[in-house]
């Protein structure tokens, strides 16, 4: 460490971290930027998932849609949560916008509105969530609908196996987890909007496809 005679850091010392500061707040600032991206993307592509479950029959061709709109949803909280990893949850707006992507992440599973109010009563953020085991998350849903226990154990290994393949550099195979053959007999959780007013379309279309 460069210091003075007095203990004081050197100039040299001093500029270093410095600019180390500058570069971390740029780092932190395009990560937030692809965070939002990602987010508008989900929110499109769950709005999609709704009417899927919602509007259209269960034909094959629907399941295929859906699975196809699961595993890229699966693909992009995946996306969201190593851009996110680095960031202090301390922070009131990345807390606040943590609890939003836990309650996106239960609507998109396809949670009812009851359901999804049992998990945050247990969890705040998506990442909690990924820590309990699948007995853990069934004892929280102990008085709600098994198919939603079983929909969203599926969805939460489904996220954990994409963690662990983008970790290892490889491609998953079959992460979704069937959410057509809940029909309108319960009511879904509805979706915590992005606030940003104009959406990044360039990045929103690359992200789609």
């Amino acid at each position: 460490v460069h210091t003075t005679k007095k203990g004081h850091f050197s100039p040299f010392f001093c500029e270093l971290r410095r600019r180390k500061c500058k570069e971390n707040s740029k780092m932190a600032d395009e990560g937030v930027e692809v965070i939002q991206a990602i987010r508008e993307v989900i929110d499109i592509s769950a709005d999609h998932l709704d009417r899927l479950r919602t509007q259209c029959g269960p034909s094959v061709l629907t399941q295929q849609e859906t699975r196809t709109l699961e595993s890229k949803l699966v693909r992009m909280f995946g996306e969201l949560l190593l851009n996110r990893q680095n960031m202090s949850h301390d922070d009131p707006e990345i807390l606040k916008s943590c609890n939003d992507d836990l309650r996106q992440w239960c609507r998109v599973v396809g949670l009812s509105q009851q359901t999804i109010n049992a998990v945050i009563q247990h969890v705040n953020t998506l990442e909690a969530l990924l820590q309990k085991s699948d007995d853990e998350i069934c004892a929280i849903l102990t008085s709600n609908p098994s198919e939603e226990s079983r929909r969203l154990v599926c969805a939460i290994n489904s996220l954990r196996k994409y963690q662990q393949c983008l970790k290892a550099g490889t491609d998953p195979a079959e992460i979704y987890w069937d959410s057509w053959d809940r029909r309108n007999n319960i009511r879904l959780g509805t979706s915590p909007k992005t606030s940003s007013g104009n959406r990044k379309f360039n990045i929103t279309t690359n992200l789609i496809n």
